[in-house]
């Protein structure tokens, strides 16, 4: 039978003297961990009595058992190694803490490293990560892979700081294992107030994952779908940051962007590439985008750039975007270019149809071919059209049962 056990210190010896379905509940105050632990014990509940007033502080505490659960702490772990807290657990669910990290190094210093299946990282509130490393790394290793993870429901802000890549919030696989099928599931998290030096703040490199209904609030760039194919990008809310997309088969649904005061390479970039497929983009570089589905996504530049808002073909690579589906998109603004071709890339070679779109002030519409876009103003509003009287109302009556004109 499961015990429950109220924990006046912390103790990991403790935790790992419990059995499948145990609670251990840590009673408030902050507790000093002077040295790096793990749980190992498999199915043991590890709670906050209170939540938040649970302070952990110190050295980290990482998570090999599988199945465990960890719940509702302050987290002030402070490592100057690059990994500071691994899940490596299998089902591990990591609910509803803060964290607050101390940034100890220049070096790089990665928060969380996931290096197990099925993890679930939900409802936490991460802030504060100063430099080099990522908030969240998905990264397999060991013969350990990190499929079928789910980020969701969490606030991830104010990482700063940097001077080179590697500085992204959140890495799903590395490039040396695109090809295979992740399954993450990142959704219903708000991504806020990055200004750190990396060009992607999500770098997707593995397959078949899905990123819907984030919210991503004046980040000083994008996610990337940089390696990998059959990806979901759905219905996220995208205010100040854009998306660059390489890879076959993706999927951009449904999202909208307003306002990307960045670079040309921080708009909404269809990229050319170096390599046909990932198993043979062994130097990093770049795969050529095709089958995308770019469909009911929604551009509004408004006044915030002089550059290309949808842009086709960035960068000088050989392999151009080719057999992509680019329809129903509206895209508006006052200023910069609606949607452009660059580098040698061509409408032709995809689909385009159905778009609308809206310039004004010294906006230009850009070389998308008419035969795939309308002007229209998406801000007008149609009014209802006006009841009809009672006489209006028998008079159709009768014409539709009696012929009568």
């Amino acid at each position: 039978m499961a015990t429950t056990t109220t924990l006046t210190q912390l103790s990991v010896p403790k935790l790992n003297a419990g059995a499948v379905g145990d609670r251990f509940i840590l009673d408030d105050g902050v507790h000093d961990h002077s040295s790096d632990e793990t749980i190992s014990r498999s199915g043991i509940i590890f709670i906050a009595k209170n939540p938040g007033k649970a302070i952990i502080k110190g050295a980290p505490i990482h998570i090999s058992g599988q199945s465990v659960v960890q719940e509702a702490f302050e987290l002030q772990y402070s490592s100057t190694a690059q990994t500071v807290c691994t899940l490596s657990g299998a089902n591990t669910k990591f609910l509803n803490n803060k964290i607050r990290f101390g940034n100890p190094t220049s070096n790089r210093n990665d928060w969380f490293v996931f290096k197990a299946d099925s993890i679930l990282l939900q409802g936490n509130d991460i802030e504060g990560k100063i430099g080099q490393g990522n908030e969240i790394l998905l990264l397999p290793s060991s013969g350990r892979t990190a499929k079928n993870c789910k980020i969701i429901n969490n606030r991830l802000s104010k990482h700063t700081g940097g001077s080179a890549n590697g500085t992204e919030i959140l890495r799903i696989g590395n490039s040396t294992i695109a090809a295979q099928e992740f399954n993450c599931e990142v959704a219903g998290n708000k991504f806020e107030y990055y200004n750190a030096y990396d060009s992607e703040l999500i770098t997707v490199k593995t397959s078949g994952n899905d990123i819907h209904d984030n919210e991503f609030l004046n980040c000083k760039t994008g996610p990337c779908f940089r390696h990998g194919r059959n990806n979901k990008f759905r219905n996220n809310k995208c205010i100040g940051s854009g998306l660059r997309i390489y890879g076959k088969g993706h999927e951009v649904t449904g999202n909208t962007f307003t306002r990307i005061p960045l670079s040309q390479l921080r708009q909404i970039v269809i990229g050319n590439g170096q390599y046909a497929e990932e198993e043979q983009n062994t130097s990093a570089g770049y795969t050529q985008v095709r089958d995308l589905l770019f469909e009911n996504n929604i551009i509004d530049l408004q006044d915030s750039t002089d550059d290309i808002g949808l842009c086709l073909g960035y960068g000088s690579y050989s392999l151009k975007p080719i057999n992509n589906k680019i329809i129903n998109n509206t895209i508006l603004g006052s200023k910069g270019t609606l949607a452009n071709t660059t580098n040698g890339a061509s409408w032709s070679n995809n689909t385009v149809s159905g778009n609308k779109m809206w310039a004004t002030g010294t906006a230009k519409y850009g070389d998308m071919p008419i035969s795939g876009y309308v002007k229209e103003d998406p801000n007008i509003v149609i009014p209802p059209p006006t009841p009809l009287t009672l006489e209006e109302r028998i008079i159709r009556l009768e014409s539709a049962v009696f012929g009568v004109n």
